[in-house]
């Protein structure tokens, strides 16, 4: 039982790494007071409610390459820190073919609350550690670690991971490279999903306010950072098969990966400016 709660946690905070890793959906706690919104707790358990595997991956790369590691520690079904306050989707009412009746009637009021003790403790964080690694000189990449199901509404999705990214492709376009030299994997670009302020948040959000507030004469050395975003992506795969939420495939040499017969979640990886998520 949870009697401290705290809306976001974080691993290894003082790294110097520039990779930041993000996990916006990695609960489904929901506190007792708010009796599951009124679902089933196997609905919860569902992805509904949270991106199931996803946090173990972020924990599994955040290890092995010693970067800051920062994720939620609610389920998106309270409100989901990965959309706009303004959006809709920030308090879901259907999710599939599940209606969540504690969301039916949301006032204002139970949402500047949610909001407040959830939302913003959780982008606050993300910000603080931003702050102190620019202030430290270290221009950040962010990665935001998602899963999704390999069948929704019925439709498959063939895609082992999903990369998603805007006009900015830098660093996304390495990742892309990599991934596709490996011909078992099936990559999607902008799969399942679209990179947008409308279906997300903090990637698009964060990444601009490094860029704004980047200090003046800082550039990424090109070389450097194309090292780390192929450590990152040799880490992701180790993760994936490794955690045994998404591929049962051990070989890492030649990175044979497959999906899984027991999680019907696989990785999804969003970029866009300094990030790749």
């Amino acid at each position: 039982m949870k009697i401290n709660f705290e809306s976001s946690s974080v691993n290894k905070a003082t790294s110097l790494s520039k990779i930041i890793i993000l996990c916006d959906h990695a609960s489904n706690y929901i506190p007792k007071t708010y009796k599951n919104l009124g679902l089933k707790l196997s609905d919860v358990n569902k992805h509904i409610g949270w991106d199931i595997g996803a946090l173990k991956v972020a924990k599994k790369i955040s290890k092995n390459i010693n970067c800051s590691l920062i994720h939620s520690c609610f389920s998106r079904l309270l409100i989901d820190c990965n959309r706009s306050l303004k959006s809709q989707g920030a308090f879901v009412k259907k999710s599939e073919d599940i209606t969540i009746p504690g969301n039916k009637n949301v006032s204002k009021k139970e949402k500047l609350l949610r909001a407040k003790k959830y939302y913003s403790p959780y982008h606050d964080q993300i910000n603080k550690i931003i702050k102190k690694k620019l202030n430290d000189k270290i221009v950040p990449i962010l990665v935001s670690i998602h899963s999704f199901t390999p069948i929704y509404f019925g439709k498959s999705r063939p895609w082992h991971i999903g990369l998603l990214q805007r006009k900015d492709q830098r660093l996304s376009s390495i990742f892309t490279k990599e991934i596709k030299k490996n011909k078992k994997i099936v990559l999607g670009i902008n799969q399942p999903y679209k990179l947008d302020l409308a279906g997300d948040f903090t990637i698009p959000f964060f990444s601009f306010h490094i860029e704004a507030r980047k200090p003046f004469g800082i550039t990424p050395n090109p070389s450097i950072v194309r090292t780390k975003i192929i450590l990152l992506i040799n880490e992701v795969v180790l993760a994936l098969v490794s955690t045994g939420e998404f591929f049962n495939d051990s070989s890492i040499t030649s990175i044979h990966v497959r999906r899984s017969s027991k999680n019907t979640s696989v990785i999804t990886c969003r970029g866009d400016f300094c990030s790749i998520a």
